[in-house]
This record gives structure tokens, C-alpha cells and sequence, in this order.
């Protein structure tokens, strides 16, 4: 089975078994999620990783690499298969400085506002993991990621390459 895996903004606003949250309902989400949610042109971009999940340090980097500084990495992996059974994909091209990653790179496509929804309780309830990668474990990938020659240093934004030098 293969994952979607998406960067969200911070991993703390999917765990609704947080104190601070208590005041949410039963079903509700926190509406500080939909910034995790951003898209463009009604798209949602991913990316696909196996189930071995051993593309996620390289797709880590990849997405890390266009921050304005290297710091915590959070996201999320649910089953492709999932999330496909109630929305529609596009293979698109990503457009991070690993171009082999960007052919891993999916996006959710025609998503209105209540379709976005739709689609957030879906993240939420079939979630396989919400991870966070510290900001050491990201260097470590970026680096390696550089070292490999996977990363167009020249689409790498200055701050993380000057970090990485």
C-alpha cells in the first residue's frame, strides 16, 4: 500500500487529545488545520512514498530545501488509496529542487471549500502516522540530500543553503 505524504504546518493541531482542545466537539477540527490544508488553483499537493516508506527522508529534504530556514518537519501519511476513492489526482511535476521527487507528486485536484473539509476529516480519521522530524534529522536529510547530488542547490533557498555550507 502506498502513502500520501503531506507537509502540514504543525502536527500539534491534528491531536485533539491536547487539553487546549478540550473545548472542541466530538467531530470537530480545529480550524487552525486548513492552514496545514493550503491550496492552489483547487489543488492539494502530495507526494507518493511505498510502503516502506523509504522515500519520506528524501521527499523531507526536498520539501525542507524551500523553507526560509531549516527547522521541524511535520506531516502526515495516508493511504493513497484512501484519500482516491473520494477525490480526484493529477500526476503533476512538484516543483522542489529534487527533481526526482517531483515526479513522485501528486495533486488532490477540483477542491471547493466543503470538498477541502471533506477532505480533512479524511486526513484526520485515516491517518497512518503525524510525524515530526527535528530540525537536526532535517540538516542530516538535506545534507545527505546534497551530498547524493539529489538538490539543484541553485533552487535551494539561500537561507537552508547557507546553512548547509
Amino acid at each position: 500500500m502506498a502513502f500520501l505524504l503531506r507537509g502540514i504546518g504543525n502536527k500539534a493541531w491534528w491531536d485533539k487529545s491536547r487539553d487546549d482542545f478540550s473545548w472542541l466537539g466530538e467531530d470537530d477540527l480545529i480550524a487552525d488545520i486548513l492552514k496545514s490544508l493550503g491550496t492552489v488553483g483547487g489543488a492539494l499537493s502530495t507526494y507518493v512514498v511505498d510502503e516502506d516508506k523509504t522515500k519520506v527522508d528524501r521527499v523531507v529534504a526536498a520539501l525542507a530545501s524551500g523553507r526560509s530556514k531549516i527547522e521541524n518537519f511535520d506531516y502526515m501519511l495516508v493511504p493513497v488509496d484512501v484519500v482516491l476513492k473520494s477525490f480526484r489526482s493529477d500526476n503533476t511535476t512538484g516543483k522542489t529542487p529534487d527533481f526526482e521527487v517531483n515526479e513522485w507528486h501528486l495533486d488532490i485536484i477540483h477542491l471547493t471549500p466543503a470538498k477541502l473539509f471533506q477532505l480533512a476529516y479524511i486526513l484526520r480519521d485515516h491517518k497512518e502516522a503525524l510525524c515530526r522530524v527535528p530540525k537536526p534529522n532535517v540538516k542530516s536529510a538535506l545534507q545527505t540530500s546534497k551530498n547524493h547530488g539529489f538538490l539543484d542547490m541553485e533552487k535551494v533557498s539561500p537561507s537552508v543553503k547557507q546553512e548547509l555550507t
